[in-house]
């Protein structure tokens, strides 16, 4: 496994909505034993400056989105994250990630943006995750753009002082699957 950190993630009671992610514990690997407690516990003390950095990476990450910058997207992301996209399925590896999931979606997508005023989040020294809800916008079969709102989760992880995600997990909308949306999305 090398450098890379292992994070195991468990939603215990779950009472997990678009606009919130409650209960939610990490045990972070047996480098941190001492960290098996809850959310609450675990991110208390996060300094606000950390929690900022969050909501910084989250406009830096929908800003890529928007100008479809690889590039910058790659930048905010460790090379092994795993992801769930509303296209892809399991996504192992940046790269995979970025061929399977963001070329596939990012260019056919517009005015991706979180709703910065309904964001849950947590952090401490070296963890932090994030669940938000999103609106983007992606034309028909008749080129008419249709908005499209989804749900998104993060796990990050701090290295060299910057928040790289590790994982992240997008889906559409319940509203919209129950309505038969059609790939991709």
């Amino acid at each position: 496994m090398g450098s890379m950190r292992r994070v195991e993630i468990l939603f215990c009671n779950s009472l997990f909505s678009h606009y919130n992610l409650r209960a939610f514990y990490i045990i972070y690997s047996s480098a941190y034993p001492d960290l098996a407690m809850s959310n609450h516990e675990l991110f208390a003390t996060a300094p606000l400056t950390d929690q900022a950095g969050i909501v910084d990476w989250l406009k830096a990450f929908s800003a890529a989105v928007r100008a479809h910058d690889y590039d910058a997207g790659k930048q905010l992301f460790a090379p092994e994250a795993m992801g769930f996209g509303t296209y892809g399925d399991r996504l192992d590896g940046l790269e995979t990630l970025v061929d399977q999931q963001w070329h596939t979606i990012w260019e056919i997508t517009r005015g991706y943006d979180f709703d910065y005023e309904t964001i849950e989040l947590g952090v401490n020294e070296h963890l932090g995750w994030a669940a938000a809800t999103w609106t983007s916008q992606k034309q028909d079969d008749q080129g008419v753009w249709q908005t499209r709102p989804g749900r998104a989760t993060f796990i990050f992880e701090k290295r060299d002082g910057q928040w790289l995600a590790v994982h992240s997990h997008h889906s559409l909308h319940p509203t919209l699957l129950r309505a038969g949306c059609s790939q991709p999305q």
